[in-house]
């Protein structure tokens, strides 16, 4: 069965004694802790996703760790690089063989592992200068020495206006030709607070008449955009022609955005364009996001009444956490109903978590790898 907010809604307000959903402070904000303390406590089986893990290049080659990973919470990672190499790291309290680090860029995690080959990628911009950068509806395009994940700087900018926005780099030389219809795309785009980015573009162009786009709605990972950086994939061989275009001579690379906010938003950037070539690397993972956008995209916000939930088995658990959350905020502020209410729904959370858990004995929470060493922050 497909559970919606609005399902959780209403078995809350068939649950709660002497009270209604009016009288609750910020319904949704409660759902949103319910389903934080119900990930802290277990492991669902719905939220297990399996994933694409894609390397990228930033000082040396990082595996991209998807941005809804629970903590640590993986459940396989299969990587098969080069010179026969291939490695498989399960989440067991057995050392791995590999000295396996993770590193921090400004909010994003990356997994280091020694001893792998990857192909080079080709950088196709630098943003260490901003010289060569233009826009539409965008304006102060400055080079950021201070928010950037490689190199030196990241490229800054604000929307002068709403509706169409994109960032320009022209005046390059770029011979992508042995990476013609076999490689993919990476960059960072950082999406500012209360930006909503629903698409991105990437034009690349002999010339104004001859190019090509990929355009994806989604991260690497396959869930939304969401405000900070995101790593995007786009796939050469999903490409649209216009004209004909010339690999070995790249003159100009177009970002464009779809932000469906409305608003005139400062602070978004872009980092670290490359052309890499694929190594096949899987990541199977507990995911942090419980809800389902109207795209079917995985999502960790709730978007309206019709929001999808991912949880079918573990519905009665998240409801028991929400009436308890619920109850407990009413008892706090002197409205009915009385503290044994909020004791029930507590022992009935406990139950329904023991049953969970006595069904499915994977979701029970894992021990923490112990082959990682955990790096401080880049400052």
């Amino acid at each position: 069965m497909i559970y919606r907010i609005s399902n959780l809604k209403n078995d809350l307000a068939g649950k709660l004694h002497g009270t209604n959903l009016d009288k609750l402070y910020g319904v949704e904000g409660l759902i949103l802790n319910a389903v934080r303390e119900v990930n802290a406590d277990v492991d669902l089986e719905e939220t297990r996703r399996k994933s694409e893990l894609p390397f990228i290049y930033l000082d040396e080659p990082l595996l991209a760790l998807p941005q809804d990973l629970k903590k640590k919470k993986f459940v396989k990672i299969d990587i098969n690089g080069e010179d026969d190499f291939k490695l498989v790291l399960t989440n067991t309290k057995n050392k791995s063989e590999q000295n396996v680090d993770i590193k921090y860029y400004n909010g994003f995690k990356g997994m280091e592992v020694e001893g792998i080959k990857v192909p080079e990628g080709i950088q196709l911009i630098s943003f260490d200068s901003s010289s060569q950068l233009t826009g539409v509806n965008a304006e102060n395009i400055t080079k950021n020495t201070q928010d950037y994940i490689q190199g030196v700087a990241s490229v800054g900018f604000d929307q002068s206006a709403v509706g169409v926005l994109a960032l320009k780099a022209s005046g390059l030389s770029l011979d992508l030709l042995g990476h013609t219809d076999l490689s993919s795309f990476y960059m960072f785009i950082k999406v500012p607070p209360r930006g909503v980015l629903n698409s991105y573009t990437l034009r690349i162009s002999t010339d104004d008449s001859n190019y090509f786009e990929i355009t994806t709605n989604t991260n690497v990972y396959g869930t939304e955009f969401s405000e900070g950086w995101n790593l995007v994939k786009l796939d050469w061989e999903t490409a649209e022609y216009t004209g004909t275009f010339d690999p070995s001579n790249v003159n100009s690379i177009e970002c464009k955005f779809g932000d469906t906010s409305g608003l005139k938003l400062n602070g978004w950037k872009v980092d670290a364009i490359t052309s890499n070539l694929s190594i096949p690397s899987s990541i199977e993972y507990y995911s942090n996001y419980m809800f389902i956008n109207k795209d079917g995209i995985p999502s960790p916000n709730i978007e309206n009444d019709d929001t999808s939930l991912i949880i079918d088995e573990g519905y009665d658990l998240l409801l028991y956490k929400l009436c308890h959350l619920a109850c407990q905020q009413q008892h706090d502020y002197g409205i009915s109903p009385q503290s044994s209410e909020v004791g029930y729904w507590s022992s009935k959370y406990l139950q329904e978590k023991m049953k969970y858990v006595n069904d499915l004995p994977s979701s029970a929470k894992r021990a923490t790898t112990t082959y990682y060493k955990t790096r401080k922050p880049r400052l």
